[in-house]
């Protein structure tokens, strides 16, 4: 029996950007940090990408932003392609099912004069 599911808590790295392939399917791409601490009291960081489909990837482009904490549900993929120089590449990253919130995006803070106490 095998099993591929993964889940990672995080800040997202950039902005999410959403696309639709030729058939119309929306497909979402971000990149997810996540931190650890090491002996000595460093910190190690890793690097995951992340893509979305559907109207999940328009549900994150709405509510997250850069530097929001989020929790993925997914599974791990891995791709393989050549370059243009003809060279072998490959990697590993998360297509998930389910991204959630864990720090709120917060609107601009506005204050009006009645706001400010003297």
């Amino acid at each position: 029996m095998n099993f591929n599911r993964v889940f990672l808590v995080g800040n997202v790295t950039r902005d999410i950007d959403v696309k639709k392939t030729k058939s119309g399917l929306k497909v979402g791409e971000f990149g997810l940090a996540i931190n650890r601490p090491t002996k000595g009291g460093g910190q190690s960081t890793c690097f995951v990408d992340i893509t979305v489909w559907g109207d999940e990837a328009d549900n994150c482009a709405n509510n997250f932003e850069k530097g929001a904490s989020v929790c993925v549900e997914g599974r791990l993929d891995f791709q393989q392609w050549e370059n243009d120089a003809g060279e072998k590449k490959s990697k590993h990253k998360v297509v998930a099912s389910k991204v959630e919130a864990l720090s709120a995006k917060q609107a601009p803070l506005e204050l009006t004069e009645e706001d400010i106490p003297f």
